[in-house]
């Protein structure tokens, strides 16, 4: 019983840190379809992205004890649930996740307003005080929960045998939820508002998806901005006057 107790340690602690190295989060991602409206900029009005605010819970303490339910005979899993991902210690087949939340989305809003030529000059700034410009585009980072199984079968301890021949070792969840928002920075007045939230799972095993837990935040944050600058664009196009932008001539 000691060596199978041992052997099943082995294997949950290989399935849960990972053979691989810290994943980065990477914006867009591959072969991405980023929203593009026009060879010119749509607007001549300049817009400032100010940094998104994070508005996630709290870091607790990691709860390791969560994992050991897959232990209890009949019990189908054990979980771990990372509200702050970049601070987990236990997932299910990485590492760990090099992610700076504000900084990275805000890049992300970015990146995507500025492939978009939605207005004629997209700008910077940390902070709302520092905004040169009528318009501004930030918003609140709600959640980036990370959610991770692993699953034992009902089988306690025996269950490392089945993830050897091929069974599912478990699933992961990411979820991206954010507001994004356009503000008239002389009058603070919030002049539109977009949210989005959604999850992605995939089932990790032995032989596939392994090291792939933080995937699906790029991409989710590719269909948020992409939402987020057709809504935009439809509202400025039939109503110029309640969002004081004048249209390029072409």
């Amino acid at each position: 019983m000691k060596y199978i107790f041992s052997v099943f340690v082995v294997l949950s602690a290989i399935l849960l840190s990972g053979c691989s190295t810290f994943h980065d989060y990477d914006y867009p991602p591959q072969n991405a379809k980023q929203v593009y409206f026009a060879n010119v900029p749509l607007y001549s009005d300049a817009v400032t992205v100010v940094t998104l605010r994070d508005k996630r819970p709290s870091v607790k303490e990691e709860e390791f004890g969560t994992l050991l339910l897959g232990l209890i005979p009949l019990w189908p899993y054990g979980y771990v649930d990372c509200p702050q991902p970049e601070y987990g210690a236990f997932f299910n087949s990485a590492e760990g996740f090099r992610f700076d939340a504000s900084r990275d989305l805000t890049n992300s809003v970015m990146e995507s307003l500025e492939h978009s030529n939605l207005f004629k000059e997209v700008k910077f700034s940390r902070d709302m005080r520092d905004v040169t410009t009528r318009l501004v585009l930030t918003g609140d980072i709600n959640s980036t929960e990370y959610i991770g199984r692993v699953w034992s079968y009902g089988v306690s301890i025996f269950c490392p045998w089945l993830w050897l021949v091929g069974l599912p070792a478990g699933n992961f969840t990411n979820e991206l939820d954010l507001t994004i928002k356009l503000q008239d920075s002389k009058t603070e007045k919030v002049l539109w508002t977009y949210e989005f939230k959604e999850r992605d799972s995939r089932v990790v095993g032995f032989y596939y998806n392994y090291g792939r837990d933080f995937e699906e935040y790029s991409p989710l944050m590719l269909k948020a901005m992409n939402q987020a600058l057709e809504k935009l664009e439809t509202e400025l196009r039939l109503d110029q006057v309640k969002y004081g932008v004048s249209r390029t001539s072409l």
